[in-house]
């Protein structure tokens, strides 16, 4: 009985043994699965806080798409408005509301850099309406917030708009402090880059010969998943607008507009 009784609890240590390694080996695989999910900053905010982090990361996603949004319908909804800065007669309006860029007129060529549109209009739009967002964190009244200004960088690459943003916060709870993120990505999924060239292409047209419409080259830029029209407007305006047949922002297949003055 003695020898049978040592067997069973050698057995019984060596499961247990075997236990405790695989509950280590699975904690392993869950804690690098986490880390590599897009979000860096998962696993580096104690549970308690992270609803300040969810909030975040909303804000972080939304703000992305509204600024690809206005960009392409508006010419963007940012101050000061780079449009204004480099002509006085940037916009054909609607109304006070609804304005769309020039991106010719009567002969100068007015379009933004991609550079200064990644720049001025993209990450500047994130900069100025990130806190705004999050709105100093009144939703989450059970912590104390302190924030810094963020600051961003937008890649384009052929498939999406790839915002990078910094955002450093930091939050109490009674005695308890966290560090939220810094870091965020946010991915908008539209072929932005793709039509900031085709744009650029209209514009060199226009600007050599503002009265023609080179229907060959928009009949081309179909066979590409777009749908693009060019038609006219009151003060001897056309409006040029691409539409992505292959993405949407929040379920509306993706707009992009311009105007072209002619003389």
């Amino acid at each position: 009985m003695q020898k049978g009784q040592v067997s069973f609890f050698f057995i019984l240590g060596i499961l247990l043994l075997l236990s405790i390694s695989l509950l280590y080996f699975l904690g392993g695989i869950k804690y690098t699965e986490l880390r590599t999910k897009g979000h860096a900053v998962t696993t580096e905010t104690a549970p308690g806080f992270l609803a300040v982090h969810k909030l975040i990361e909303t804000c972080v996603d939304q703000t992305a798409k509204l600024a690809v949004f206005y960009l392409g319908f508006i010419g963007g909804d940012v101050s000061p408005d780079p449009w204004i800065l480099q002509s006085p007669s940037a916009y054909f309006s609607y109304d006070q509301y609804y304005r769309i860029p020039y991106y010719v007129y009567e002969g100068r060529a007015l379009m933004l850099s991609d550079e200064e549109i990644k720049r001025d209009i993209l990450a500047r739009y994130m900069n100025t309406k990130l806190p705004k967002c999050t709105n100093g964190f009144v939703t989450l009244p059970m912590f104390r917030v302190v924030e810094e200004l963020p600051s961003t960088d937008v890649t384009l690459t052929d498939e999406e708009v790839l915002f990078s943003v910094t955002y450093p916060v930091q939050a109490f709870k009674g005695d308890t402090k966290e560090n939220i993120g810094p870091q965020y990505v946010a991915h908008v999924r539209v072929r932005l880059l793709d039509i900031l060239s085709i744009a650029r292409a209209i514009t060199l047209f226009a600007a050599e010969d503002d009265r023609l419409i080179r229907w060959d080259f928009m009949t081309d830029v179909t066979t590409r998943h777009y749908n693009i029209t060019a038609y006219t407007e009151r003060d001897k305006t056309l409006i040029y607008r691409i539409i992505d047949l292959n993405n949407t922002i929040d379920n509306e297949p993706y707009k992009y507009q311009f105007g072209v003055r002619v003389s």
